[in-house]
């Protein structure tokens, strides 16, 4: 199952119900590159979690990052912060632990 979010100009984004262990490695990993900008960092991450996160958009799955850039930023805000989520999770409780 996935999120679908429409935005007042009419774009559809459908995000992934989660990203994998280690696809957020990779996000992670991918600020540990040398000879690279911070900017270059910041902006392949961003690629990296944008392209992990979002099913589709308008329901072409192809060149996400591209068509997420052409969504108005006052829309895209708050799908990005939906995205964080997705890639930073807090702690839900779903994995219950026992002590020994």
């Amino acid at each position: 199952m996935s999120k679908s979010i429409t935005t007042k100009s009419g774009v559809v984004v459908e995000l992934n119900d989660n990203i994998t262990y280690d696809q957020n490695k990779q996000i992670i990993y991918s600020y540990m590159e040398e000879n690279k900008t911070p900017i270059e960092l910041a902006t392949k991450a961003d690629k990296m979690a944008i392209e992990f996160a979002v099913k589709s958009i308008n329901g072409k799955t192809e060149n996400i990052y591209a068509e997420f850039g052409k969504i108005p930023l006052k829309e895209a805000t708050p799908i990005r912060a939906e995205i964080k989520d997705l890639c930073d999770p807090k702690d839900t409780g779903q994995v219950e632990t026992t002590k020994e």
